[in-house]
């Protein structure tokens, strides 16, 4: 029975004692799955039903998600931002010590693009992971003809959650990308706070600089499938600050679209939680 439907489903015509498998379909990939299961026995036009179990199926979006990308500013000063800690989503619906969290990263040449295969980060078994800062070289430069300061590499990361029960199957988060990018060359930097937002939701510049222009047809808010779910809906707070209330969302991942006015775009994704 899927708890959608409350109507108890008969899996297997042949009655066999015992059930190895199912295949479930009417999974939703968008929302948590699960499934109640009970066995009926009949003797002589008597039947009794079992005890219940509950199978669960996990899905990626909603309860194994991690965000979000970001681009760390190199300053004129030679200094770069610290990484920010990357949320993840609370794997429901087990809790209460029933799940072993693992982050892994991959490595990316800044030079030749190579990647390297994923491995597990020592100690990062925690919901929420905060990288290790990205370290600055002084490389030569053919646009400006001279020396500037950069990072050779970049990093992917993402987030292995297994149940702790028998033969338990791990699921894979989504994955974020952490790099680096001089502040000469840099379209406006916007944050997205909180993250994950259940209400309200804040964009600010985090360069605290020259803001994207605010005006009609700039801020638009999409969802997983592309389809737009807020066109311009949002109050100004400051020259560098707007809100949007998402509080009508359903949970899920979204991305926030602006348009700077010069042929350039920003893309903020985040998390709508319940």
């Amino acid at each position: 029975m899927n708890t959608a439907t409350n109507n108890w489903t008969t899996i297997n015509s042949n009655h066999p004692y015992n059930l190895e498998s199912f295949m479930p379909t009417d999974i939703d990939e968008t929302e948590d799955n699960y499934y109640l299961l009970r066995r009926i026995a009949t003797y002589q036009n008597i039947q009794r039903a079992s005890n219940t179990l509950k199978i669960v199926i996990r899905t990626i979006r909603n309860n194994n998600t991690i965000c979000c990308d970001q681009t760390l500013i190199i300053s004129p000063t030679n200094t770069i931002d610290q990484p920010s800690l990357i949320i993840g989503s609370d794997a429901t619906p087990e809790s209460n010590g029933y799940l072993k969290y693992q982050w892994q990263s991959q490595s990316i040449d800044n030079n030749t693009g190579n990647i390297s295969n994923w491995t597990n980060i020592t100690g990062a078994t925690s919901k929420d992971y905060l990288p290790v800062p990205l370290v600055l070289v002084s490389v030569y430069d053919s646009r400006t003809r001279g020396n500037i300061w950069t990072t050779l590499t970049s990093y992917n990361y993402r987030r292995i959650t297994v149940p702790q029960y028998y033969n338990g199957k791990s699921s894979y988060s989504n994955v974020i990308k952490l790099s680096a990018e001089s502040y000469l060359y840099s379209i406006p930097s916007v944050i997205a706070y909180p993250n994950p937002a259940t209400s309200i939701i804040n964009f600010e510049n985090s360069k605290g600089d020259v803001f994207f222009k605010i005006e009609t047809n700039t801020v638009s808010i999409t969802n997983i499938n592309g389809s737009v779910v807020n066109l311009n809906n949002y109050s100004i707070l400051s020259p560098t600050k707007i809100s949007v209330d998402v509080s009508s969302l359903p949970a899920g991942t979204y991305f926030a679209n602006f348009d700077t006015g010069d042929r350039r775009s920003i893309k903020v994704t985040f998390i709508k939680s319940n």
